[in-house]
């Protein structure tokens, strides 16, 4: 998973986590796609999952959102109609919600937002 899946599943900040485990040799971190992954620090199972996410990668779909980023936004957006999406994403993520642009696009997308904001 990336840094970003990581921290969206677990709810928590991993940067620090990762690093420190890379560095002991727990885990190995690749550039697969657009970002880098955490794989497993056992050569097997990081083949596998090498193969897994490049599988994963030839299919690529949007990112899913989860309830709480998708209560999240919603939120924003009830405090402040007019609230950027950029900004969305500031406020989610110093709120501790992990939260992308994409993932807020993909949102927006889901319920029809864009239709319904204030001109």
């Amino acid at each position: 998973m990336t840094h970003e899946e990581l921290a969206t599943l677990l709810g928590v900040r991993v940067h620090d986590t990762l690093l420190n485990l890379v560095k002991e040799g727990g885990i190995r971190r690749q550039r697969l796609g657009p970002a880098f992954v955490y794989l497993s620090g056992k050569r097997s199972v990081e083949k596998a999952q090498i193969l897994r996410r490049k599988e994963s990668l030839k299919g690529r779909r949007r990112p899913r959102a989860t309830c709480r980023q998708k209560i999240a936004t919603l939120l924003e957006l009830v405090q402040n109609p007019k609230v950027r999406r950029e900004d969305i994403v500031l406020h989610c993520r110093r709120s501790g919600v992990m939260i992308t642009q994409e993932l807020v696009d993909v949102i927006f997308e889901e319920y029809e937002l864009d239709k319904k904001r204030a001109p």
